[in-house]
């Protein structure tokens, strides 16, 4: 009988070790995917499973991949805040290729110091090139002629002294400046409806106005408009001191509260 040559042992060797490679990924893979819970009601809600410890750091970096978003994404701290009873919310913005992602933002719950729950509105799947043919300049004209106004905020020079001491910023001003978002014209969570826009508000004296513009960075076009200023009144009466009844006008909070 022939014997087991070297060359045959270290082949069997390295076999054993692939397979063993390639059980222990799997084995990884598994677990990466265990990591999150999905509510059946709403797969924007994940809890995670109970003998699974995971930090903060953990959900927005190490299982990024996990909640549908690619190299290209990162989730941004913006605040922290603590509850009555003890426990911790974490917020983060979503920038894809370091723009801004217009409504998207993950929520991140932890109970002593152990993350238990986690909530989104994510954009996932995002793709699209980044490309700017229109620059901030035309982006600001294109917005300000949409809102044709007798005098705007920043021509008010008590309006431009207010800014800068409520700011502590001597160089702030009403004068629109435009950040680079990507948006949606429905604020739908479809990545393909996203794209670039300048994202800026006019706000005008006379008459009083105040619009927020999303300015297509493609093409000049207006994705979205929205209204930053409401008026709302409703009639009624009111027990005065002196004067018996009386007719007022009040602002409504609610269907059965005014003031």
């Amino acid at each position: 009988k022939k014997g087991i040559t070297g060359g045959k042992i270290l082949s069997f060797i390295l076999v054993f070790v692939v397979m063993g490679l390639f059980s222990f990924s799997l084995f990884n893979n598994d677990n990466a995917r265990s990591v999150y819970i999905y509510q059946e009601d709403n797969e924007d809600w994940m809890e995670i499973r109970s003998n699974i410890d995971l930090s903060v750091e953990d959900v927005t970096e190490t299982y990024k991949t996990q909640l549908g978003l690619s190299d290209s994404d990162e989730l941004v701290f913006m605040r922290v805040d603590q509850d009555q009873v003890g426990q911790e919310h974490y917020r983060f913005q979503h920038f894809h290729k370091n723009i801004k992602v217009e409504g998207s933002q993950l929520l991140v719950h932890t109970r002593n110091d152990r993350v238990y729950l986690v909530n989104s509105t994510l954009v996932k799947g995002l793709m699209n090139p980044v490309i700017l043919n229109i620059n901030e300049d035309s982006a600001i004209k294109k917005a300000i002629s949409q809102l044709p106004a007798d005098k705007y905020m920043w021509e008010s020079e008590w309006a431009e002294r207010l800014i800068k001491k409520v700011s502590k910023d001597p160089t702030a001003t009403n004068y629109p400046d435009p950040t680079l978002v990507w948006v949606s014209p429905k604020y739908s969570r479809n990545a393909a409806e996203y794209t670039l826009a300048y994202d800026m508000t006019i706000h005008s004296i006379e008459p009083e106005l105040k619009r927020r513009y999303f300015i297509n960075a493609v093409d000049g076009s207006t994705t979205l408009t929205i209204n930053d200023l409401h008026e709302g009144s409703t009639p009624g009466v009111g027990e005065s001191k002196y004067h018996g009844t009386v007719d007022i006008i009040t602002d409504s909070l609610a269907s059965d509260s005014y003031r």
